[in-house]
């Protein structure tokens, strides 16, 4: 078996007509020059910083050890929970300072606080923003669907 990380096809749709998860995913990593979008990387750096690598590292180790002992169970058990130690530091890094992302432009802050539906929730979110709170401007996340998406799966190796 291996465990891959990312967002898997079923996971990728988006609304009818819009690009999917997996395409946002890519074009975030890399930016986009013609849309003024700078690159923003996910899954690497999420996946190779000190502590994530070395929680990850552990986790095979055991995965590695229960093969060697013959529990084939144990082992697939214990590659899903590397799976998700792999998810949970990649969701993680949207929000960690070590990620180095640009932030997020005035307009675009604005663009993402216009789509606030109630009027007065809208009105207090600018005036919060307006006033310097910092957990307004949240990059890479407007609805969370991009997050949520990133899951791990279990396949037969190649």
């Amino acid at each position: 078996l291996e465990v891959l990380v990312g967002i898997p096809e079923k996971k990728a749709p988006r609304k009818k007509g819009k690009m999917n998860n997996a395409t946002l995913l890519f074009i975030h990593t890399k930016g986009s020059p013609l849309n003024n979008l700078p690159a923003r990387p996910l899954i690497e750096p999420a996946l190779e910083a000190d502590d994530n690598a070395e929680k990850i590292s552990e986790d095979l180790r055991e995965v590695v050890k229960a093969i060697l002992d013959g529990d084939a169970n144990k082992a697939q058990r214990l590659m899903g929970l590397t799976g998700q130690d792999a998810v949970n530091a990649i969701q993680d890094w949207f929000d960690d300072p070590r990620n180095g992302w640009e932030p997020n432009t005035d307009a675009t802050v604005k663009r993402k606080l216009r789509k606030i539906k109630d009027l007065s929730k809208r009105q207090q979110a600018f005036k919060e923003y307006e006033e310097g709170a910092e957990n307004i401007n949240s990059v890479l996340v407007d609805t969370g669907a991009l997050k949520r998406a990133i899951t791990y799966v279990l396949r037969e190796a190649t």
